[in-house]
């Protein structure tokens, strides 16, 4: 399944993460205290139009990570809009990540989506980076 190549490769560069535990979606036992910090990441698929060039030629995968960067209430903006953005920074714009023969292409600008907000004990922002596949 070819999804799940482009999800191998796509969280590879957030593995390395280590200024906050970093939660991936199918990390189901992970429960987070109050206090400490957190992003949960999780692919988000779009459908987009192949405009394909013959019948051989593939497929176009395109979707965005969802990074929600959660952090205590305690925290001031500053400090949570930095943590958000140094966990953006961990993509490139046109960088390429390879997991075994897919190869996936952050293709825009990873950037941050909406203001924060409180979610549940934590307040949250979101942040996306956009990528895309061909297979």
């Amino acid at each position: 399944m070819i999804e799940g190549k482009i999800w191998l490769a796509v969280k590879s560069p957030l593995a390395a993460f280590t200024e906050c535990k970093v939660v991936f979606s199918e990390d189901k036992a992970y429960q987070p205290a109050a206090d400490i910090p957190f992003i949960y990441v999780q692919p988000v698929w779009q459908e987009y139009p192949d405009e394909v060039l013959s019948f051989n030629c593939g497929n176009e995968y395109r979707g965005f990570l969802n990074l929600a960067v959660r952090v205590p209430v305690t925290w001031d903006y500053a400090a949570h809009m930095g943590l958000a953005n140094r966990a953006m920074a961990s993509y490139q714009y046109g960088a390429k990540y390879e997991y075994d023969t897919v190869t996936v292409q952050i293709h825009e600008r990873p950037h941050m989506f909406g203001a924060s907000y409180l979610d549940t004990s934590h307040n949250r922002i979101d942040a996306r980076t956009p990528f895309r596949c061909w297979g």
